[in-house]
């Protein structure tokens, strides 16, 4: 009888082991994951704000009329053309007084490229939000497994 008593504590005792390595495994992988869905977010912020800075004095420049013949105005314009690419020749854009110009197409890219980071960034929220409920279970487990007997006074 006593044999079977050691037996089966060794035998629990591995069992709450493997269990606890499963456990810290899994909160290792979710902070992992978390920590990886907030560099990817601040990834993805830092690029549309690079691309809708670009845009933006690109709008303004070519609004106000700015010397493309200066070396900052021309970057601007140059730099920010393969962001335009796509969009080119969508919209017409109007010349007032020969100088200023209204580029409607600088504006549709600024919303198509925050359009198409939030939606980059609900898809990746969406799958942190998918593993919640295995935290959820994980926290569950741990809970059952660290369980203390009282102790005898």
């Amino acid at each position: 009888m006593i044999l079977l008593g050691k037996i089966l504590t060794v035998w629990a005792s591995r069992v709450i082991v493997r269990l606890y390595f499963k456990v810290c495994l899994i909160r290792l992988t979710t902070t992992y994951m978390n920590i990886v869905y907030r560099i990817l977010t601040t990834i993805i912020d830092i690029a549309l704000l690079v691309v809708e800075i670009f845009l933006g004095l690109r709008f303004i420049l070519k609004l106000l009329g700015a010397n493309p013949t200066t070396p900052f105005v021309d970057w601007v314009y140059d730099t920010s053309l393969p962001l335009l690419e796509p969009f080119l020749n969508i919209f017409p854009s109007p010349v007032i007084d020969g100088q200023f110009m209204l580029e409607f197409t600088t504006l549709f890219a600024i919303v198509v490229y925050a359009l198409i980071a939030y939606l980059i960034q609900e898809l990746l929220a969406y799958v942190n939000r998918i593993t919640r409920p295995h935290r959820e279970e994980v926290r569950e487990v741990r809970e059952v497994h660290h369980y203390h007997e009282p102790r005898e006074k």
